[in-house]
């Protein structure tokens, strides 16, 4: 058994993917954690570590949710309701 530890490096653009969960938490008045939480990674190639296409894939779907209901006008069930679920999955 080796002592040696394998070392992982972000991708650039996962740095920017947690620039952009960063924001979104910002806008939104959510948690970093809750938004760090759902963000999903994979050894990508050379030891780089990657977001997921599939967390990619429901971050832009939920962003461009969030930017639909941006523009929409209030009603009460917006007011009504506690938080926006940015990763939820409608699977």
């Amino acid at each position: 058994m080796s002592d040696e530890n394998t070392i992982y490096t972000l991708e650039d653009s996962t740095i920017a993917q947690i620039a952009k969960c960063l924001q979104v938490a910002i806008l939104t008045g959510t948690d970093i954690a809750d938004n760090l939480r759902q963000l999903q990674l994979e050894i990508k190639s050379d030891s780089k570590i990657g977001a997921t296409e599939d967390y990619l894939s429901i971050f832009s779907n939920n962003i461009e949710k969030l930017l639909n209901n941006a523009s929409a006008p209030i009603t009460s069930d917006v007011l009504d309701s506690d938080q926006l679920n940015l990763f939820k999955s409608d699977s």
